[in-house]
């Protein structure tokens, strides 16, 4: 999923959320299951992948590169996300 830089707040939120509900479906399966969420910032292209008689939705580039490649459990902000979070709502 993919969001506008300027709705980061809004989205961790969400994002936050979603993953509390979704992992107290999950840890009524298992109570060992958790569901892990990984946020970042960055630039990506979004089009259609895949063969042309069924194209698929998709998003890549790099920041979805470092989120498959972090190791973090939970609600896990990367560092860009992180410092952009930091700057005050209003100076976005």
């Amino acid at each position: 999923m993919a969001f506008p830089a300027n709705s980061a707040r809004e989205a961790v939120a969400a994002l936050q959320a979603v993953r509390e509900k979704a992992g107290a479906v999950w840890r009524a399966f298992d109570p060992g299951c958790d569901m892990h969420v990984k946020v970042t910032v960055g630039s990506v292209l979004v089009g259609d992948l895949g063969l042309l008689s069924e194209p698929t939705p998709d998003v890549w580039g790099l920041a979805v590169h470092d989120l498959f490649k972090d190791r973090g459990t939970g609600l896990v902000l990367l560092p860009d996300l992180q410092a952009l979070l930091e700057v005050p709502p209003n100076a976005v």
